[in-house]
């Protein structure tokens, strides 16, 4: 399989909402709209796809690898991002988790001993 990227597509409630908030947190690289219910935000070698649809609760969640975590959560709660306050560390991981609007679990980590 050669795969060129990937794209992870994530139920919302309120695109335009969800929008901003995708917005803020990745600060894309690239951005489509392909579909008047749908906006993709290009970050890395990942497309990730907002899809305004019924939102089912999940235990799902989306990971982003970050190099300086410590940095990632500053600039997030600079923009008014919620995020739960403890860092977990797992020794050879470090990580935060956070919820969209529409409660879809995020996570960012990184990697410790590289």
């Amino acid at each position: 399989m050669n795969v060129q990227h990937v794209a992870l597509v994530i139920p919302v409630s309120r695109l335009r909402e969800s929008a901003k908030w995708y917005e803020l947190l990745l600060e894309p690289d690239d951005e489509l709209r392909p579909a008047p219910n749908m906006v993709e935000y290009k970050k890395a070698a990942t497309w990730i796809q907002l899809l305004e649809a019924p939102v089912v609760p999940s235990a799902n969640a989306v990971l982003f690898a970050v190099e300086d975590l410590e940095m990632e959560v500053r600039r997030l709660s600079e923009k008014g991002i919620l995020y739960d306050p403890v860092i977990e560390d797992l020794g050879m991981v470090r990580f935060v988790n956070f919820f969209d609007p529409d409660g879809n679990k995020i996570s960012l980590y990184e990697i410790l001993g590289k």
